[in-house]
């Protein structure tokens, strides 16, 4: 057995967004995973979601008249990221959610069949190697939000897959290691 650490280390840690799905919807998808992000990003995920709207002609927080009224932030027992955004003299908060799907889905107003028919795509997803988040959005009357990002109704809106290049060498370096 042979354990590596793989981002950054088999690949270049430059990811890119790859799919979207449904793709009909991939403007509205990637400017809500980009409002959940660090409106000045260092992460490679956030920022393949940043230049990813860019090109799209989404103009990012900075641009607009927008304020980040709110953060939920990731962690071990919620494993999905939010943003609540307030435009000035507007009495509503637009929160943009993306994290994990197992930790998104649920949280959404899914039937079971809607909610297998995305886990589905997940695992497609996953199976050409891709990093998939789930992406979601909610509203509600500012200025303050709850507590827990899990008081909210969540539309959900769809998944981003993102890709991490492998680095020149690793695919022969790998093929050795099986040789050996």
């Amino acid at each position: 057995i042979l354990c590596v650490d793989k981002t950054g280390t088999l690949t270049l840690n430059h990811m890119t967004v790859a799919a979207v799905r449904p793709d009909s919807d991939r403007r509205t998808i990637i400017e809500f995973a980009m409002l959940a992000s660090k409106p000045e990003p260092f992460d490679p995920m956030e920022r393949a979601f940043l230049e990813s709207a860019v090109e799209l002609g989404i103009r990012p927080p900075s641009d607009r008249d927008w304020e980040l009224s709110h953060e939920y932030p990731m962690s071990n027992e919620f494993p999905a990221m939010a943003h609540g955004w307030r435009t000035s003299g507007e009495d509503l908060c637009v929160v943009a959610l993306k994290g994990a799907p197992e930790a998104v889905v649920p949280l959404c107003t899914l039937g079971a069949e809607e909610r297998s028919a995305v886990l589905r795509q997940v695992d497609l997803l996953a199976l050409e190697g891709l990093r998939v988040l789930a992406v979601a959005r909610s509203e509600h009357p500012a200025p303050t939000l709850p507590e827990s990002p899990r008081a909210l109704s969540w539309q959900f809106l769809g998944l981003v897959g993102l890709r991490d290049p492998v680095r020149p060498g690793v695919p022969d370096a790998i093929r050795e290691c099986f040789a050996a």
